[in-house]
């Protein structure tokens, strides 16, 4: 699946993502229904990588006024929309992965 070092874990995340969602979803119909869904699936990402972008700068503004408890929040903030980007991304691929089967379909 993926070409450079070692992403085993990562890997087994994905191919764990792509089984749960063949068994609620049917296989892509077309070419344009998967870069839908990864379109859907990277936006989602971007939101989360947004948001944490806006909390770091709010940790930044935390320290920068000595107040550590916000900057504390703040880093819990970031880590969770950390994940949340991780989740989509793991998605993203896992996607990107089920719409490999449509390799020779779709007239190409």
């Amino acid at each position: 699946m993926l070409k450079t070092g070692d992403h085993s874990d990562i890997e087994i995340l994905i191919t764990e993502e792509l089984e749960r969602a063949n068994k609620i979803h049917k296989e892509f119909g077309s070419t344009h229904e998967a870069y839908a869904v990864i379109k859907e699936e990277l936006e989602e990402a971007k939101d989360d990588i947004k948001s944490a972008s806006k909390e770091l700068k709010a940790m930044w503004l935390a320290i920068k006024d000595d107040d550590h408890e916000l900057a504390d929040e703040c880093i819990d903030e970031l880590q969770g929309f950390a994940v949340y980007a991780i989740e989509e991304l793991i998605q993203v691929a896992a996607m990107c992965e089920k719409a490999k089967a449509l390799r020779g379909k779709d007239g190409k």
